[in-house]
């Protein structure tokens, strides 16, 4: 895109990264008033981002010397990209720990091609950065439904610190380490003691424990200097954030949301478009089923990924803003119920005889390769984009080229005539026997035919 931002967050975000410094010491690190870290000291008095993404892509920028503004938003993509990578690991992860490794596999697969998550992860912004660390979270939840150790419940409030100082609306993860809670409790053998309900609330205050100073650590500019109470700018930011967000403030980019149908109008953009039609339908056909087996009795396994997907999604979809960017973190979920209801599909029906030799197992397995077929066509379609020049950039390209400026060297370049337009101050005179020298420089192999003045004026009233 030759150094052009195509994602205003990405844009803001260079801004603040060439913007900050990294502190001297820790003492300085969380003195909110006077941190070179807090975006806040360096004249960004609205920030509402989690603060864990800039100071990892801060650091890089400087480990590897890249911390101009045309550099540094290049460290965040490599960042961005490196963190979906991750990502896709956890979905492998922990599909393989709720149900199977083929399951897992085919989870990561489809999850390596959602659209929304590629487009992402092209981008210097902090959504991959939260959506690996709320997979994280899942997945030490899951841990934990097999076993309920200390440490995996201290690893997930590790991870819900992480996400949260990401970006705040991963707050809901919290209820993840809930729900396993309820799974352990509800499927005891021995039936439910006051023991083990203590225990579990004991290990919930631990997660807690664990995600509030992670939090405090990471987002460390939430909080006034050296201490736990909340910092009054933040919480004005945050206020100011949800005014806009609600259509109360007048704020042009909220403008587009106006009169869109909640639930409707998110389900449509993810499935059309997010994920694509044939993963789109078989993904909540699979959460739909999932859900049904929940309500007849078979939950334990099922509970986190149906609740999450669920409720995540229609928190975020009946609001005002509804951008589909808000939906990223069901993208992997709605992929780990689309492997597990294809496989589940197939182990039902692969004895089952249609006609002849036919068995149902095998169209299964042929809507489930087609589906991932047409999922990856999708996501080649869209990267296809990657590989071509920017519309913007190539549009001002060719006004360059062909729109002509007040003084233009006319070039020529395999055999046609282009012209490259050169600055010149407002109100320049040419006057006999003063010659204006103009700098410029050739960014192609060309030869130089002309000089085009196309308009000027005579000032001096004669013919």
């Amino acid at each position: 895109d030759n150094h052009t931002h195509m994602h205003p967050d990405e844009r803001f975000l260079t801004m603040v990264e060439t913007s900050i410094q990294l502190p001297e010491n820790l003492r300085q690190y969380f003195d909110t008033q006077n941190s070179p870290l807090n975006p806040h000291n360096k004249g960004h008095t609205f920030f509402v981002y989690g603060t864990l993404p800039i100071f990892i892509v801060r650091v890089l920028g400087e480990w590897s010397g890249e911390t101009g503004f045309d550099q540094i938003h290049l460290v965040g993509r490599a960042a961005s990209a490196s963190f979906d990578l991750i990502s896709l690991y956890l979905v492998f992860l922990i599909g393989t720990r709720l149900y199977s490794r083929r399951v897992g596999l085919l989870a990561a697969a489809f999850s390596a091609f959602a659209v929304l998550l590629i487009q992402h992860a092209h981008f210097f912004v902090v959504d991959s950065f939260a959506n690996t660390f709320i997979l994280a979270g899942i997945y030490f939840a899951v841990r934990a439904l097999d076993d309920d150790r200390w440490l995996n419940f201290a690893l997930f409030g590790l991870a819900l610190g992480m996400a949260t100082a990401s970006k705040i609306s991963a707050a809901p993860l919290a209820g993840v380490i809930v729900l396993t809670s309820v799974v352990r409790l509800w499927g005891s053998k021995d039936g439910l003691t006051q023991r083990q309900m203590v225990t579990q609330a004991t290990k919930l205050l631990l997660a807690a424990a664990v995600s509030l100073m992670t939090f405090r650590l990471l987002q460390p500019y939430a909080f006034k200097s050296f201490s736990l109470a909340l910092n009054p700018a933040w919480l004005d930011n945050l206020a100011q954030l949800r005014s806009l967000a609600s259509g109360k403030g007048d704020f042009p980019p909220a403008y587009q949301w106006a009169n869109r149908t909640p639930v409707w109008f998110s389900l449509k953009n993810l499935v059309l478009y997010g994920l694509g039609l044939p993963l789109g339908l078989l993904a909540w056909s699979a959460w739909g089923w999932a859900l049904v087996r929940s309500i007849r009795g078979d939950w334990q396994r099922h509970l986190i990924p149906v609740a999450w997907t669920g409720g995540y999604f229609l928190w975020r979809s009946v609001g005002f803003v509804t951008a589909m960017r808000y939906q990223i973190p069901v993208y992997p979920t709605l992929a780990l119920l689309a492997a597990w209801g294809l496989w589940e599909a197939w182990e039902r029906l692969r004895g089952v005889r249609l006609m002849g030799r036919l068995r149902a197992g095998w169209l299964v397995a042929g809507l489930g390769a087609a589906v991932l077929a047409a999922t990856a066509a999708y996501a080649i379609a869209f990267a296809r984009n990657y590989t071509l020049p920017f519309t913007r950039y190539e549009a001002s390209e060719w006004i360059y080229r062909n729109v002509p400026g007040p003084v233009n060297i006319v070039l020529e370049m395999d055999g046609a005539e282009v012209l490259e337009p050169m600055a010149v101050p407002n109100g320049t005179v040419l006057s006999p026997g003063e010659p204006l020298e103009l700098p410029f420089t050739i960014r192609e192999d060309a030869s130089a035919v002309a000089v085009l003045l196309p308009y000027p004026e005579d000032i001096s009233g004669q013919t």
